[in-house]
């Protein structure tokens, strides 16, 4: 064993010596790199507080736009069918040049349509509604003290904590339960979230309502409520067109198992109501649905589908380009087709009913979705899952109701 207090040797001195200061060297640029990253990391910081405050700043900025990129200006606001979100939205009006026929209208409405959700933060951004409140608050007692001075400032009666601190009045807003009911809910009521629009401090998207008339040259239009909030992302929820005065309904009216039927007869009151599911069972055209929809012997049921054929054009139009290129041709079993990668004479493809409900999941709510994004997840789709949402077909099956990705 040697003592740590051991002489060094004379031929050991000068490789000690340089060791040592090599390592002293080392030890330096060591602290220097800490230091410089300890000033990256503050930077970092102080830039990310200043880039959410513009953000903020922004998100209160926040109107849609339209195609033009001119953005609309609230005239007030408007009740909404989502109980997730404030009982009114801000809401807007816009009047569109008038177009030479039906088709032209709808379609005028769809370009703003997809205008409108891109501005509106085109997937990434939350709306206010109970969740995305929830988790703002819960991510700081800091932002929980905000939410409660807001609050209390708009006369809300939440009990003042004994001790006043950033988490207890945090805390105070969630356990807030007027009458001893609904504690961790009650300060989220629709009523209550009422409160929190328009509000600088809170980085998150006030939810809309658009009311769009499309005019049609000769007389007539198409007109159109479109609600943006967290849980109808561009819902069509309102349409007037086709003789048909729809507003959306939570349920469908016809085929929901509760003795309405698609033929036109029902046991409950015949209104004018459709659902915000889309129809899927059919396979003619959109454009065939609306002239079924305007012919004087029209039944209920085929009114209530040419109105969703509508809200198919304008949303799903406004969602993904190549359902938009098929126009008045789309059909439920429209084909959305590219090359088969493992065999170059087939092809593979996603229907449209098949299309419309991976919006969330595959395309995370975007709008204006190109062709390469949708013909690179079919083919992923394929390649990892085989048959199933993706199915293939040989290259002369394709029709005029289909559409090719690799255009």
């Amino acid at each position: 064993m040697v003592s740590i207090y051991a002489n060094v040797d004379k031929d050991n001195a000068g490789t000690v010596q340089a060791k040592t200061h090599a390592q002293r060297t080392a030890d330096h640029n060591q602290h220097g790199i800490q230091d410089l990253r300890s000033q990256q990391v503050a930077q970092q910081r102080r830039q990310d507080i200043v880039n959410n405050s513009k953000r903020v700043t922004q998100l209160r900025q926040v109107h849609p736009q339209t195609s033009a990129g001119v953005a609309l200006a609230p005239v007030g606001a408007a009740a909404t069918f989502d109980d997730q979100s404030p009982t009114t939205l801000n809401h807007y009006t816009i009047a569109l040049a008038p177009s030479a026929n039906r088709n032209a209208a709808v379609q005028n409405i769809q370009t703003e349509y997809r205008a409108f959700g891109t501005s509106l933060g085109n997937g990434a951004d939350s709306f206010i509604s109970r969740g995305t409140l929830n988790a703002w608050r819960g991510a700081s007692a800091a932002q929980g003290n905000l939410i409660y001075q807001q609050l209390t400032g708009a006369g809300v009666p939440i009990p003042a904590p004994a001790v006043a601190s950033d988490q207890n009045r945090s805390m105070a807003v969630h356990t807030y339960s007027p009458n001893g009911e609904n504690a961790g809910i009650a300060w989220r009521t629709p009523a209550m979230m009422d409160h929190l629009r328009n509000w600088a401090a809170l980085p998150l998207v006030d939810p809309v309502k658009i009311s769009v008339t499309s005019p049609i040259a000769g007389g007539g239009n198409v007109a159109t409520d479109i609600e943006f909030t967290e849980a109808h992302r561009g819902y069509v929820t309102h349409v007037n067109a086709l003789g048909s005065n729809a507003p959306m309904a939570r349920v469908a009216k016809y085929g929901d198992g509760t003795g309405g039927t698609r033929d036109g007869t029902s046991d409950v009151a015949p209104l004018d109501q459709y659902s915000m599911t889309h129809h899927s069972d059919s396979s003619t055209t959109v454009d065939e649905q609306m002239n079924a929809a305007e012919a004087g012997d029209s039944t209920l049921a085929e009114k209530e589908e040419g109105v969703d054929a509508i809200t198919k054009v304008i949303a799903e139009g406004g969602r993904f380009n190549c359902v938009a290129a098929l126009g008045a041709n789309l059909t439920n079993e429209s084909k959305f087709y590219t090359t088969d990668p493992d065999d170059h004479d087939r092809l593979i493809y996603m229907d449209f009913r098949t299309l419309w409900v991976q919006w969330t999941s595959l395309f995370h709510k975007r709008y204006g979705i190109n062709n390469d994004t949708v013909r690179e997840e079919i083919r992923q789709l394929w390649l990892s899952e085989g048959q199933g949402r993706v199915d293939s077909m040989s290259e002369d099956a394709a029709g005029a109701n289909d559409y090719d990705l690799r255009v």
